[in-house]
C-alpha cells in the first residue's frame, strides 16, 4: 500500500499534503481526527531489498525519539502501522528547514551562534537520555519565524547500548557531515554529533559545505585527512572556537559534551533533558510564508560502504558504552591524556578530589588533575586579627556568597588548541577568558599555557598564552633588507 492525499492511517490520520521526502520515507501533513490538530507523519518507503532490516530502523526512529523530551527536539506522538505501511507520527513545526535558509548565502555569525546553541541543547538532552543522533545536518533542522529549532529525524539514531542495525562495512549517514571516526566504521559517540554540528556551523557561516568532494567516498577521505577552509574573518570568538574545536579530526578534542557546547555559545544549560526552556531567539522576519519543499532538495541519508585504504591518524574509539547517560556538573573536565596518570596518582596521595564521572569518546580516557573545591566566605570577621576580637563571637550565617576555587594545572593545557581550552575553562566557570599570542617555535595556535595555575576563583581572569608561530630571525631580516 503506497499512502496518498486523502488516505486515513489507523482510522484516524487524515493525509492532507505530502511536504517532505527523506531518506527514510515520505513526510505528509495530516489531520488528527480525535484530537482535531494537525501532525507530520512519516510513512516508511519500503526497501524492497532488505525491507526487515529497514523496518527495524524505522521502529527505532520511533523509541529512540518518544524517549525524548525537550523544547528544541520535535516531539513523537505516535508510531503505527497500517496495511503493512509503517508511520511515525510527529509534531508539525512551521517554519524552514535551515538547509533552506543557507540556501540564501552566508548568515550572520550572532543568528548562526543561537541556532547552533539551541542544536547543541537538543543533543546534550538526547546524549543525557543515551541516543545520538548520527545524521545531524541542515535538513534536520527546523526554525520557526520566530527563530526557535527543533532538531528532527532520529531516523538512523541508535542507543548507545543498542545493537546496530548496519551491517559489516557499511557507513550510515550524509558524507558531507561525517565525522572522521563515522566515515572509517567507528564506534559512534556524543563527540560525533558535534563535529556534524560543527560542520553545519561552518557551512552556515561561509554558506558552503567544507567538505564536499563530489562522491560518497571521496567526500569521506576529506572528512578524515583535510583541515577544513579557515572561516571567514570577521566570525570572533566564542563562536569560532566552538566551531573549530568542533572540527577537530580526534574526538577527544572536540568540547567534552554537548551541553559544555552550549555553555561556550552562551546558551542555558541548567537542567538540560528536563527543563522548559525560554531560548533566546532573533527574529527571522524574512522566511515568510513556510515553503516545505524547499529548494536546492537536502541530501539525503546515505548507506555505503566504507572506505577501505589505510587510515592511521586517528585512534579508535575504545569499546564500551559509547556516550553514557552522566550528570551535568559545571566544573567537571575530562581527560587529556594517558601521560597524566602519575599525576593524578600524586594529587590523589595528596588527598585533593579528582572529579572522574565523564568518559566522551574514549572510554579509557584518564581523568585530568582537576580539583573543585570552595574557598571560605569573604567576610569582615574571617580578617580580623585575634589581638582585636573583643567583640562576643556570634554564629550569624557570612553574609557573601562563597565563591567557588578550581584548581588549573598547567600542563592539562598545553598542546591543545585555543578552542579546546576556551570550551573547557568556560565549563569550568570561568567567565572572563582573554588570549595573549607570542612568538614560539610551536605550531602557530598553539596553546603554551595559562595563567593563574593552582587554585583559582572563577572570578580570576584567565590569560591564555598561544604560539604566534616563530619569531623572524636576524638572517632573515637583513637578507629582506639588503636588495
Amino acid at each position: 500500500m503506497t499512502p496518498g492525499l486523502g488516505d486515513v492511517l489507523g482510522g484516524r490520520y487524515t493525509l492532507t499534503d505530502r511536504i517532505a521526502a527523506g531518506g527514510m520515507g515520505d513526510v505528509w501533513a495530516a489531520t488528527d481526527r480525535v484530537l482535531g490538530r494537525t501532525v507530520a507523519i512519516k510513512i516508511m518507503r519500503p526497501n524492497t531489498t532488505d525491507e526487515g532490516n529497514f523496518a527495524a530502523r524505522f521502529r527505532d526512529e520511533a523509541r529512540h525519539t518518544a524517549a525524548l523530551s525537550h523544547p528544541n527536539i520535535a516531539a513523537v506522538y505516535d508510531y503505527g502501522e497500517d496495511d503493512g505501511t509503517a508511520y511515525l507520527v510527529m509534531e508539525l513545526v512551521p517554519g524552514l528547514p535551515l538547509s533552506s535558509m543557507i540556501a540564501e548565502g552566508p548568515m550572520p555569525p550572532e543568528q548562526v551562534r543561537l541556532i547552533l546553541g539551541q542544536c547543541a541543547l537538543a543533543l546534550a538532552a538526547a546524549h543525557e537520555a543515551g541516543v545520538v543522533h548520527r545524521d545531524v545536518k541542515p535538513a534536520n533542522v527546523m526554525v520557526t519565524p520566530e527563530g526557535k529549532v527543533k532538531l528532527t529525524d532520529f531516523g538512523i539514531a541508535r542507543a548507545v547500548d543498542a545493537v546496530g542495525h548496519t551491517r559489516t562495512g557499511e557507513v550510515m549517514g550524509t558524507p558531507q557531515y561525517l565525522a572522521p571516526e563515522q566515515a572509517m566504521g567507528q564506534r559512534v559517540t556524543g563527540a560525533t554529533d558535534l563535529y556534524s554540528l560543527g560542520v553545519v556551523g561552518h557551512e552556515m557561516l561561509t554558506g558552503k559545505r567544507p567538505f564536499d568532494a563530489g562522491s560518497a567516498v571521496a567526500t569521506a577521505l576529506a572528512q578524515i585527512s583535510e583541515p577544513p577552509p579557515p572561516l571567514p574573518p570577521h566570525v570572533t570568538d566564542p563562536l569560532r572556537s566552538a566551531i573549530e574545536a568542533c572540527l577537530a579530526k580526534d574526538p577527544a578534542q572536540r568540547p567534552s559534551s554537548a551541553a559544555s557546547l552550549a555553555a561556550l555559545l552562551g546558551m542555558p544549560v541548567s537542567g538540560v533533558a528536563h527543563a522548559s526552556l525560554a531560548t533566546s531567539v532573533i527574529p527571522l522576519s524574512d522566511l515568510g510564508a513556510t515553503q516545505p519543499l524547499a529548494t536546492p532538495t537536502p541530501l539525503p541519508t546515505q548507506v555505503y560502504a566504507q572506505p577501505v585504504a589505510p587510515y592511521g591518524h586517528y585512534p579508535a574509539t575504545a569499546a564500551g558504552p559509547a556516550y553514557p547517560p552522566q550528570p551535568q556538573p559545571p566544573d567537571r573536565r575530562r581527560g587529556m591524556g594517558w601521560w597524566w596518570l602519575p599525576v593524578i596518582a600524586a594529587f590523589l596521595v595528596a588527598g585533593l578530589f579528582i572529579w572522574q564521572n565523564l568518559v566522551v569518546g574514549r572510554a579509557n580516557t584518564p581523568i585530568p588533575s582537576v580539583t573543585v573545591t570552595r574557598t571560605v566566605p569573604r567576610t569582615s570577621t574571617a580578617s580580623t586579627p585575634a589581638t582585636t576580637s573583643a567583640a562576643p563571637t556570634t554564629s550569624t550565617a557570612p553574609t557573601t556568597t562563597p565563591v567557588k576555587t578550581v584548581t588549573l594545572v598547567e600542563s592539562d593545557y598545553v598542546g591543545q588548541t585555543t578552542g579546546v581550552v576556551r570550551a573547557d575553562l568556560t565549563t569550568l566557570g570561568f567567565l572572563d577568558i582573554t588570549t595573549k599570542s607570542v612568538p614560539s617555535d610551536r605550531p602557530k595556535g598553539e596553546v603554551l599555557g595559562i595563567s593563574p595555575t593552582g587554585p583559582v576563583p572563577v572570578t580570576t581572569t584567565i590569560v591564555i598564552t598561544v604560539s604566534a608561530g616563530a619569531a623572524p630571525t636576524a638572517s632573515s631580516t637583513a637578507g629582506g633588507t639588503s636588495g
